[in-house]
């Protein structure tokens, strides 16, 4: 698959690339096909994750699996969840300037693919928003729910 074409199917990765997971494991993945059931609606949702698939060197992957392989696996982004969680309860407010949570993230020993892709998960499923603050903080992120 093309990049260009690729990008329109919304491919997280859109050309050939080496992934490095968490446990220093390397993963070629190169985007290769879609199920017929992506479309407008569910492009943009965990749904259409598991619609964009990727040849690797384990075989055909669903971007979804791939997600997963990249962040350590399903405690990996259950952690990652707690932890977000806990510090929005520990600021006590229900938006936090985005800078502050990637930053406190960070030290958590999250790095920047992990914390774009979990963060992907929890926007897609309306746990958190990102956007305008509305008291003139810049950027932030919204609690919507737990």
């Amino acid at each position: 698959m093309e990049r260009d074409e690729a990008i329109l199917f919304g491919f997280f990765w859109p050309i050939e690339m080496v992934l490095v997971n968490g446990n220093g494991e390397q993963l070629t993945i190169r985007p290769s096909r879609v199920d017929p059931r992506l479309n407008d609606q569910n492009r943009n949702r965990r749904f259409g994750q598991a619609l964009r698939f990727y040849d690797t060197d384990h075989g055909e992957m669903s971007e979804l699996a791939v997600f997963h392989w990249r962040v350590g696996g399903g405690e990996t982004s259950m952690r990652f969840n707690r932890c977000l969680r806990e510090f929005f309860d520990s600021e006590g407010a229900e938006e936090i300037p985005t800078q502050l949570v990637v930053n406190h993230m960070r030290d958590l020993g999250f790095d920047d693919d992990t914390f774009r892709i979990v963060e992907r998960w929890l926007t897609q499923d309306d746990y958190v928003s990102r956007g305008p603050s509305q008291t003139g903080q810049g950027e932030v992120y919204r609690v919507l729910k737990w």
